[in-house]
């Protein structure tokens, strides 16, 4: 496992930290429980992000309106890592994340059938892209990523603190910004 690792680039680890990362913070911001995430390989995949498994119930498969919200959510977990890994690298990445592209047609079959699957897929994939460039969204995906980079797992309160510290520095960037327009405007 460790000489796979090794043999890897130092770009392609990143695009990997980087894709993990979208999949965490995206997860987070809709309120569902990571308990880890790595770029540490495993035999069929280069990272991933460990998730709390769900009932039925929990999941809304006995409600069609809560088993569609839960679907779309799913789905925006899973397009926010290539979303990310595309806003890191400028290229989509579909190769290496073909089980990702798998599993949000799968899901999506479940939320819209196959007449409208490929729109849809395409405004998902739009809207994460849009999502995951916002600055403070890139601010938390680009913490979490270079702690992968730093550590190879990070597990879910380490993500929870670096992501509400991305969000913090990035607010208080954008207070520094805003003090400094008058004086900038003076000279």
């Amino acid at each position: 496992m460790a000489s796979t690792k090794t043999r890897r680039s130092r770009k392609s680890l990143e695009a990997t930290a980087y894709h993990e990362a979208g999949h965490a913070v995206i997860a987070l911001s809709e309120r569902m429980r990571v308990k880890s995430a790595t770029i540490v390989p495993g035999e069929d995949y280069w990272g991933a992000v460990a998730r709390q498994n769900m009932t039925r119930v929990q999941m809304g498969f006995d409600e069609p309106a809560k088993m569609h919200r839960y679907l779309t959510r799913e789905i925006r977990v899973i397009l926010a890592g290539l979303a990310a890994e595309w806003r890191f690298t400028g290229r989509n990445n579909f190769r290496g994340a073909s089980s990702d592209y798998k599993e949000a047609i799968n899901l999506s079959l479940h939320v819209y059938g196959s007449d409208t699957i490929v729109p849809y897929l395409r405004f998902m994939s739009a809207l994460m892209k849009e999502e995951v460039s916002k600055p403070a969204r890139w601010a938390q995906i680009k913490a979490i990523a270079e702690a992968l980079m730093e550590r190879g797992t990070i597990r879910n309160r380490e993500i929870r603190e670096i992501c509400d510290q991305a969000v913090n520095d990035a607010m208080e960037m954008k207070r520094i910004e805003r003090e400094m327009r008058p004086l900038n405007k003076r000279t």
